[in-house]
């Protein structure tokens, strides 16, 4: 039996239980994060946990590149500078460490998904 879906109505605190880079690229040959997150609040979701298995990396953005090609690496960013910003994460000069998320509290709003045929909640956006 699947879980009740959660309300995609309300806002949730979530805090961030791991953050790792993937071990392969996607489709694109592009990097990317995936994240595991346990809600806090509202009490009566306390405990559910919430996936982002895709948080684009961006590519860095080099002066050979078409104006096409750098709005690409740069909009490829946004959601992961979201995400790091609900959870207070900065980057030094190396970039960021998906470890420094880990232990983070922040505030998301989910959707609900089918995947397989059973309901997956994920993060719809990061709010900072």
């Amino acid at each position: 039996k699947d879980p009740e879906p959660l309300d995609d109505g309300i806002t949730y605190t979530v805090i961030v239980r791991a953050m790792a880079e993937s071990e392969s690229l996607d489709k694109n040959g592009n990097s990317y994060l995936q994240a595991k997150y346990e809600i806090v609040e509202p009490e009566d979701w306390a405990g559910r946990t919430i996936n982002d298995n895709y948080i684009g990396i961006p590519n860095n953005v080099t002066p050979d590149m078409t104006r096409g090609e750098r709005r690409q690496a740069e909009e490829r960013g946004i959601r992961l500078a979201r995400c790091s910003a609900c959870f207070n994460v900065v980057s030094d000069e190396d970039g960021l460490d998906p470890e420094n998320f880990i232990g983070k509290i922040g505030t998301v709003t989910i959707r609900n998904e089918k995947y397989e045929g059973r309901n997956v909640p994920r993060i719809q956006d990061y709010l900072v």
